[in-house]
């Protein structure tokens, strides 16, 4: 057990009463927006390529990378974007790291599992993404539809 969860186990232990603020090494927005930017920008990927491969919407992405909001993406939206970023191994588990996950875990999920796969063996975020959603994970389908 790292340092941090140790010192949040004793606090949640000794509290009264419940309070996120005293917990640390959670979400930290400033954080995870720098440097979600900070990789988005070193990919010189553009915005509008993140959103063709992912579920995200450009005004969600743009709340992420403000520093000013209190976005937190759930576990599997982050992979989804990590997935339009084409983030490697590293790159992903920092990001889910950052935002208070637990790294990409070969016990865990079948998501998880599929992603430590597909990026060890250089596959593309969508050969990724397929294989994901041919395992019964429909929500990394890429929206198709025209409009």
């Amino acid at each position: 057990m790292g340092q941090i969860t140790k010192n949040n186990k004793r606090v949640l232990e000794s509290s009264d009463t419940y309070s996120e603020k005293a917990l640390t090494g959670l979400f930290d927005k400033y954080t995870f927006a720098k440097y979600l930017s900070e990789l988005i920008d070193s990919k010189h990927i553009k915005i509008k390529d993140i959103i063709q491969f992912s579920n995200i919407s450009k005004t969600y992405i743009s709340d992420l990378r403000d520093m000013s909001q209190n976005k937190q993406p759930g576990r599997n939206k982050l992979l989804d974007l990590a997935l339009g970023i084409h983030a490697d191994m590293d790159e992903t588990n920092h990001l889910l790291r950052l935002a208070g996950y637990h790294e990409l875990d070969s016990r865990g999920s079948t998501p998880d599992r599929i992603m430590i796969w597909g990026l060890s063996h250089k596959k593309t975020a969508l050969e990724i993404r397929e294989v994901i959603c041919e395992n019964g994970h429909t929500e990394f389908a890429l929206n198709t539809d025209d409009e």
